[in-house]
């Protein structure tokens, strides 16, 4: 999962409840009664990311998969098939790895990391020529975190 996306979600949560609360309380006559307003986090993916440091990759998938499957904001929807990209590149399903990179991609163009999963996926796939393609579109990217001999051969 990336820390940035993470923080990016996290900020994003605190302002959206710092308006909520804001509004609230000027909509608020002066004697009314406190609400508090909770955000759990999402339970298959708690679990995923516990699958994960526990090095069960199937238990993993399985949970990111139900969680994929879930009217999940933008930004947890990348996470999540990120992390389904990243799963499935692991076990060696390189073309379910590849499909799942597209459609983060898709999503967010930025995310570097998708990128360079997708490369490795179309590498192990024999797409020599797409591989290189998304290393470079990393390096573009996020040119402190994907270096390698590769990038003299990036164009533009």
């Amino acid at each position: 999962m990336s820390t940035n996306h993470e923080r990016k979600f996290t900020l994003s949560a605190l302002v959206l409840l710092f308006s909520c609360v804001l509004g609230v309380l000027a909509s608020m006559p002066a004697n009314a009664q406190t609400q508090i307003i909770k955000f759990n986090p999402d339970r298959d993916i708690m679990r995923a990311q516990s699958a994960m440091r526990q090095g069960e990759l199937d238990v993993a998938l399985k949970y990111y998969k139900r969680a994929e499957r879930k009217n999940l904001s933008e930004d947890h929807k990348v996470i999540v098939q990120n992390s389904i990209c990243a799963v499935s590149y692991l076990q060696g399903n390189y073309v379910e790895a590849e499909t799942a990179c597209s459609i983060v991609i898709k999503e967010d163009p930025s995310y570097w990391k998708a990128y360079v999963t997708r490369g490795n996926a179309k590498r192990k796939l024999g797409n020599l020529a797409g591989a290189l393609t998304d290393f470079c579109a990393a390096n573009r990217l996020s040119p402190d975190n994907v270096k390698g001999a590769f990038v003299r051969r990036c164009v533009g």
